[in-house]
């Protein structure tokens, strides 16, 4: 995504024209976080929401413009694509060294995880995911993380990705409960 356009300024705190209180309410509530999480992002933020288009992207890059206007080192990942770059450079003919790479992404001061529970679920895929969200605790580096997977669900299923997203020692998971803006259903 265009991170840049993406702003608090820009963010439909008010959903569809159709929308109820609860959808308003839950925008506004995102995007009061979102903004505070900027001025001070310490642990994790994850924006839960089992649509697509309801403005879980757009505030991750409005907090990540923020973030880069201010000074700061950002790295962006959109999941999928994360794990398809990575996994493109294990090949043989790769010139690219992984482990370097990926110690890199590990240590970013602050990081946005968008479309997390949208990659194609491997071992491998899983393996490295877990990797990387257990050093970003470990080392209680600022991360924020948007998805459409059922996290509570998935902790019941044994997901450690899951079970260290619900913890709330890291930080918070917001629930926006609005319609998709782009197709207003």
């Amino acid at each position: 995504p265009d991170i840049k356009r993406m702003t608090f300024e820009t963010f439909n705190k008010r959903g569809l024209p159709n929308s109820t209180n609860s959808n308003k309410n839950s925008l506004q509530t995102a995007l009061k976080t979102a903004q505070i999480y900027a001025e001070h992002p310490e642990g994790w933020l994850t924006f839960y929401s089992p649509n697509t288009g309801c403005g879980k992207t757009h505030l991750a890059a409005s907090i990540a413009t923020y973030m880069l206007n201010n000074g700061k080192e950002v790295f962006f990942a959109i999941v999928p694509e994360l794990i398809s770059y990575l996994g493109s450079s294990i090949s043989p003919n790769s010139s690219l060294d992984t482990e370097s790479i990926f110690l890199q992404l590990k240590q970013v001061p602050f990081m946005v995880l968008d479309e997390l529970g949208e990659e194609r679920q491997t071992a491998w895929s899983q393996d490295k995911l877990a990797q990387l969200i257990v050093y970003r605790q470990n080392h209680r580096l600022s991360t924020v993380i948007t998805t459409r997977m059922d996290i509570v669900s998935m902790a019941k299923q044994g997901s450690s990705i899951a079970s260290r997203l619900l913890d709330p020692n890291m930080g918070q998971i917001i629930n926006i409960n609005s319609s998709d803006y782009r197709s207003g259903k």
